[in-house]
């Protein structure tokens, strides 16, 4: 039996935990962090089926998380969703999108549910 993994990425726990129970209900082998340095690493090193990623994280944000993904990791071709609160300025949204990232914001989040099941 083969589990999809995946990466979630994001500062507060509360959040970390409702999408973590979600993919685990579908079945997924979840990792969950709360800083961006450590998702960085983890990324580097690990290969994901799927990786979720705030953009407002620590240390490291979620925009170089992603830029350093795409270069140097065992990830370069996973698909990656930027997690939007709806306060991020337009251009760094603008280069999610040139780093091959989708966003998805709360409203989107209630359908994780259904794509932690695919």
């Amino acid at each position: 039996f083969w589990f999809m993994n995946v990466l979630i990425i994001h500062r507060h726990p509360s959040f970390l935990k409702k999408i973590k129970e979600k993919f685990l209900l579908g079945g997924w082998s979840v990792e969950t962090l709360d800083c961006g340095l450590a998702g960085l690493l983890t990324a580097r090193h690990h290969q994901f089926d799927l990786m979720l990623c705030g953009f407002d994280l620590p240390m490291v944000s979620g925009t170089e998380v992603i830029r350093s993904t795409r270069l140097l990791s065992a990830n370069t071709t996973t698909p990656v969703f930027f997690l939007r609160g709806g306060y991020e300025p337009e251009a760094q949204v603008d280069l999610a999108v040139r780093l091959e990232a989708k966003t998805m914001d709360e409203k989107e989040l209630d359908g994780v549910g259904k794509l932690a099941c695919l």
